[in-house]
């Protein structure tokens, strides 16, 4: 047998020591290469309830959108003028919404051309400032006479094609003795519908 002298184990020792360090460095990299790949489809699985919440959000919004009551130009009347509608067709009123401003105190409903705006506040002075005044109503109303005070108004008119008008409201507190006590700032409700166009109806404070 050859004899093995101290240089030459040194020598193999030098040889074979990194040798078998590489086997289990080589292990420790075939464990760890699952380890990233479950760490892949964690992190996938983090980032799909995000997708998840915006997939609900959006449906959200598209339910909100859609339970929105419609424009007025969205559901046009018949080019024919109609008589202003008695109470029981007001009944089967149909909510819609103003293109811009409407208070959220008031509640907007029509019957064919005629608009119908009940508020929920005070009001001394409802008057139409500009355009054609029939039909025109502008009621200050109180629950009973058991609360003399009016806490609401009634508001109607006709939206008619070529037809543009001008309505104020200002808000006040009635006072003992009939006296009036003038608070808050008016505000107006503005219809137009010229000829060839889409009616428009706003509400906008002074």
């Amino acid at each position: 047998m050859p004899r093995t002298t101290p240089r030459s184990a040194a020598v193999a020792l030098a040889i074979l020591l990194p040798l078998g360090l590489l086997v289990p460095l080589a292990s420790l990299h075939a464990e760890g290469a699952p380890a990233a790949s479950g760490a892949a489809v964690a992190a996938s699985a983090t980032a799909s309830p995000g997708t998840g919440a915006a997939a609900s959000a959006s449906a959200s919004a598209s339910s909100l959108a859609a339970k929105r009551p419609p424009l007025f130009s969205e559901d046009l009347p018949p080019p024919e003028k109609s008589p202003m509608p008695k109470a029981a067709e007001w009944k089967t009123a149909t909510a819609f919404r103003f293109n811009h401003g409407l208070r959220s105190t008031c509640d907007a409903e029509r019957v064919r051309e005629w608009v119908r705006l009940i508020c929920h506040e005070t009001g001394t002075i409802i008057a139409p400032l500009a355009g054609p005044t029939e039909g025109f109503v502008g009621n200050v109303l109180s629950p009973s006479r058991a609360m003399p005070v009016p806490n609401y108004h009634l508001i109607i008119f006709p939206v008619r094609r070529g037809e543009r008008r001008l309505i104020e409201v200002h808000p006040g507190a009635v006072g003992g003795y009939d006296d009036t006590l003038w608070v808050g700032q008016s505000w107006y409700l503005s219809s137009q519908w010229n000829e060839g166009e889409e009616p428009i109806l706003t509400a906008q404070n002074r």
